[in-house]
C-alpha cells in the first residue's frame, strides 16, 4: 500500500506550534516537547498509511473551548 502525502493546514500547523512552544516554556526545556513532535508525527504517518483515518484538529486542553 502506497504511503500518500499529509497536508498540514496552516491553523494545524500553528496549533502545533503553540503546543510546542508551550511545554518548551513550561518545562524551559525541549526534551518532552521533542518527544510530543514525535507523536505528531508518528499520527501523520499512520494516517497516510490508512487514509480513512481523519484528524480534524489538534486540541490544546489547556484552551477555554468559549473562544472557539
Amino acid at each position: 500500500m502506497a504511503k500518500r502525502r499529509i497536508i498540514w493546514t496552516k491553523t494545524a500547523v500553528e496549533e502545533r506550534r503553540e503546543i510546542l512552544n508551550y511545554w518548551n516554556n513550561r518545562n524551559r526545556s525541549k526534551t518532552y516537547s521533542r518527544k510530543l513532535n514525535k507523536l505528531f508525527s508518528e499520527a501523520a504517518m499512520l494516517l497516510s498509511k490508512h487514509p480513512e483515518i481523519v484528524i480534524q484538529s489538534v486540541w490544546d486542553t489547556r484552551r477555554d473551548d468559549k473562544n472557539k
